[in-house]
């Protein structure tokens, strides 16, 4: 039950937004997680990620072109 909740709250997160104004512009995204590799074999292969922005393909497309920006 607790696992769906947190789940449920994963998905508003990302909906409404709080992926985009929050870690990824304050730079925790792209200092912490993303350079240590825990994005990749953390959330990715829990499939965090998968259930949210990458199915749209939002993450694949803001994290490449962010990316090719620095």
């Amino acid at each position: 039950m607790l696992d769906k909740k947190a789940e449920r709250l994963h998905n508003q997160l990302d909906w409404i937004g709080l992926d985009w104004i929050g870690l990824d512009w304050i730079g925790l995204d792209w200092i912490g997680l993303d350079w240590i590799g825990l994005d990749w074999i953390g959330l990715d292969w829990i499939g965090l990620d998968w259930i949210g922005l990458d199915w749209i393909g939002l993450d694949w497309i803001v994290v490449m072109f962010i990316s090719f920006l620095i």
